[in-house]
């Protein structure tokens, strides 16, 4: 597939996606940088954002490898890629750092993460185009 260069950083590129990081580096300024602290958002957001962060990061690799810009991650990966991070999140590193800390709601927040990323980044070229020229 001849794809041009701006093509190959679709997801990157994405308003899905970058909207999704830009509202997790504002959120980490607030509140790491200038010490705001808005207690919802600081316990649930970041795990909204850690999903689509990095499945989109990891789909934007697949692309690149696969010189596939129309490569999109099946159910089963995602509920499985899902399930195996929030597992690393949520048990693996609270074990090591006492940062992390273990909340049963996170995972409905990663739930949303996940389910955010497989109807608005998990879309091929072509979806991606289609939805992007009904939102003008």
């Amino acid at each position: 597939m001849n794809t041009s260069r701006s093509e190959k950083w679709n997801i990157i590129k994405s308003p899905w996606f970058y909207s999704v990081l830009i509202l997790f580096i504002i959120h980490q300024i607030l509140q790491r940088g200038l010490l705001i602290h808005m207690s919802f958002a600081d316990n649930y957001l970041d795990p909204s954002l850690f999903l689509p962060i990095v499945l989109g990061a990891y789909l934007q690799e697949r692309r690149l490898i696969l010189k596939n810009n129309n490569h999109i991650l099946d159910n089963f990966r995602v509920i499985g890629l899902s399930i195996i991070l929030c597992v690393l999140v949520e048990f693996v590193f609270p074990y090591f750092n006492c940062g992390y800390t273990f909340d049963v709601y996170d995972f409905v927040a990663y739930g949303a993460g996940s389910v955010y990323f497989h109807f608005t980044i998990n879309k091929s070229s072509m979806q991606e185009g289609l939805i992007i020229h009904e939102l003008h």
